[in-house]
């Protein structure tokens, strides 16, 4: 799913604010950001394709799955443009080998490569990946 600039930066504003709430939701997003309910939902539900936060459990805030040092460093490194189909979940190689898959955790974050550009999932657990396209080592903080 492409963004423009604008929603972008509508979308890391949104996250900073859910990290200064403490929870997130609809709602604090609505009053955060001055937006009506369809575009604060979307932007909840790119947080859950992006791994921020969990998905809808009834009237609950969701859980917010990453620290804030963690989201200080996707904030400087991650290419906000694509934002990852919530159909498609990014999971870890030990996740689509393992048969018991349904308790082995969502490890990876999409990215871009900066060398080249193309698609990488950069480990959460190392901060790191290898671009299977061009071999650059890709570091979370956004340098080789």
């Amino acid at each position: 799913m492409e963004n423009s600039k604008e929603d972008q930066l509508l979308l890391i504003k949104a996250v900073d604010i859910i990290f200064t709430a403490g929870v997130a939701s609809v709602s604090i997003l609505q009053r955060g950001l001055i937006v009506g309910y369809p575009q604060a939902a979307k932007m909840v539900d790119q947080m859950e394709s992006l791994r921020i936060v969990g998905p809808f459990v009834g009237s609950q805030p969701r859980k917010i799955l990453i620290s804030e040092s963690d989201w200080k460093q996707m904030k400087n490194s991650y290419d906000f443009s694509y934002i990852p189909d919530l159909q498609k979940p990014v999971i870890s190689h030990q996740a689509a080998t393992s048969p018991d898959r349904k308790n082995v955790a969502i490890t990876f974050v999409p990215a871009k490569c900066p060398s080249c550009g193309g698609n990488i999932d950069i480990d959460l657990h190392t901060k790191s990946t290898v671009c299977e396209y061009c071999g650059t080592k890709v570091l979370m903080t956004g340098h080789r």
